[in-house]
């Protein structure tokens, strides 16, 4: 069994500055989240089941990564519970299916929300979760659970982990003693801005103040187009993937 994991729940993982997902029950950010990714990849690993980043994911995080980028690709790499995942020719040929059925139902960007590159890069995505026959996709991308659930693929977001009990347990006693050292008058201890991922210390490096929302700053393809680029005009089909 497979899982797919998008750049919106990791980065805010690999990168502290990267503002927590919204959890929409609260309106305020998911609290814990690096315990609860840790927390399920480790409850996927006790059931044999792969982590897997598409390329096109993958992208978004080595676009923050700046000079380290080489370093996050090996951590990922050499992570036993992780896979990286291209956008293939089947994955091709998925999204082209993909995108004429939107276009057969009048709108090409099959309800997605955003600005037509990034519904193709979303689509990529969703395309290769779908031929690698993932059960689920973990990502806060509006656009990515709109075409995820289309192709009838379970869409989760970061407010749907549990934190894990003894993460919460831990968090308590961490609250009791900061309260105590408060109390005193003692500072508290910085906050960690990498910690561990997935097993193992993020490398050093990146540019996590650049990061804005997704729309923003990885709205391009593979081929490192603009977010920005023009709406096309054709409808007659997928255009540049």
């Amino acid at each position: 069994m497979m899982v797919v994991l998008d750049a919106t729940i990791l980065l805010p993982v690999i990168w502290s500055a990267v503002p927590a997902p919204i959890d929409p029950a609260t309106g305020k950010p998911v609290d814990m989240l690096r315990e609860r990714v840790n927390g399920l990849i480790a409850d996927l690993q006790r059931r044999g089941t792969k982590v897997v980043i598409p390329t096109p994911a993958l992208s978004e995080i080595l676009v923050r990564a700046g000079g380290a980028a080489h370093g996050y690709v090996q951590m990922l790499s050499n992570a036993s519970a992780v896979k990286i995942e291209a956008f293939d020719e089947r994955a091709a040929v998925e999204v082209a299916m993909m995108t004429n059925q939107a276009i057969s139902e009048g709108d090409k960007r099959g309800r997605g929300a955003s600005i037509w590159a990034k519904v193709k890069y979303d689509r990529q995505i969703v395309a290769i979760a779908k031929v690698i026959g993932a059960t689920a996709i973990y990502s806060d991308d509006p656009d990515i659970r709109t075409f995820g659930e289309k192709a009838g693929i379970k869409v989760l977001g970061a407010a749907d982990l549990p934190i894990p009990d003894d993460a919460r347990q831990a968090s308590l006693d961490l609250d009791a003693q900061q309260k105590v050292e408060n109390e005193r008058g003692q500072p508290e201890a910085p906050d960690d801005a990498t910690g561990e991922v997935l097993g193992g210390s993020a490398p050093t490096g990146g540019q996590p103040e650049q990061v804005g929302s997704r729309e923003d700053s990885s709205g391009a393809g593979p081929e490192g187009g603009s977010a920005d680029t023009e709406e096309e005009d054709d409808e007659g089909g997928l255009g540049q993937p």
